[in-house]
């Protein structure tokens, strides 16, 4: 009887799977590339999981009630961060408004640091500025592009772990580009480099996407609520009951310490109406729409 239930569930499984990889023709784990200039894009698979965290007592209130969470659909999500080789390529082709953020990390009268830009991951630019470099790739493919929500952020992150981190209940300078110096959280075996690195320098986690902590924080497009308290359990973005004055970031950024980059971390709300395009703190990861079942397809 077992056997047979056992058998059934896979049966059930697999025929959804295959529905799904004949209508899109991407199995979960395929890298694909819509256009030489488009972002490299992973499919994750459907899947379930825990979303929020209460270990750590300041910031609980923040990422709790801890609630389960159905992706029901499979999505494609980019492998790295986006550019500013991909950004740059959608200004040269007359698109993003002409925008062109500076890869300055700071300039003042002392002291002027300029940092990478090719392969660098793109900061300096809000939601906003986001919602043209959006409009220009969907022109340039098929459509679908756009911005992951809280959920769909955390469920790539996680890749199917329950821990602190994407690689465990610790997280070293050699799995992540955050600050070491003063937090006693990581056995330190490196060098904090105190700016942005370029993207894919460190190793991937389960899902085959690299730097989901730190580096840069990436703009989602849930608005800002303080906690979890009304949320969406469908990986739909999440809008409601807010004045959308702000939009959730996650994953931390190369100026945080390891306490703040962990996988269910929440940053406050930023990056609308111009603001924040200053930051070299945050930036973005794009994520495609796969699924006719996807509650956040941008054609709906």
């Amino acid at each position: 009887m077992r056997t047979l239930l056992y058998s059934t569930v896979y049966i059930i499984l697999t025929s959804f799977l295959n529905a799904e990889e004949t209508t899109q023709g991407h199995k979960p784990g395929t890298v694909f590339q819509d256009c030489d200039v488009c972002p490299e894009m992973v499919v994750i698979p459907p899947g379930t999981f825990m979303m929020g965290s209460s270990w750590n007592p300041i910031t609980k209130h923040v990422t709790t009630p801890i609630h389960k969470v159905t992706i029901g659909y499979p999505l494609a999500v980019g492998k790295f961060e986006v550019t500013f080789d991909e950004w740059d390529a959608c200004v040269e082709d007359d698109g993003c408004d002409g925008y062109r953020p500076s890869h300055i990390g700071w300039d003042n009268k002392a002291h002027t640091h300029t940092w990478g830009r090719s392969g660098y991951p793109v900061f300096k630019v809000s939601w906003d500025h986001i919602q043209t470099y959006l409009a220009w790739l969907n022109s340039k493919t098929s459509g679908g592009y756009r911005l992951l929500s809280e959920a769909e952020w955390e469920y790539m992150a996680r890749a199917g772990t329950t821990t602190k981190y994407s690689t465990g209940n610790t997280i070293t300078d050699q799995q992540a580009n955050f600050l070491t110096k003063g937090t006693s959280q990581i056995r330190r075996t490196g060098n904090w480099e105190k700016k942005t690195m370029p993207v894919g320098s460190y190793p991937p986690n389960a899902f085959g996407i690299h730097d989901v902590h730190g580096n840069v924080s990436e703009i989602v497009d849930d608005c800002f609520h303080l906690n979890y308290d009304g949320a969406p359990t469908d990986g739909s973005v999440w809008t409601e009951g807010s004045d959308c004055k702000g939009r959730m970031k996650r994953g931390g950024t190369w100026s945080n310490p390891a306490r703040i980059i962990y996988s269910s971390q929440r940053g406050d709300g930023a990056g609308v109406r111009g603001n924040h395009q200053y930051s070299t703190s945050h930036g973005f990861r794009v994520a495609k729409t796969l699924s006719a079942n996807d509650p956040n397809n941008p054609g709906k």
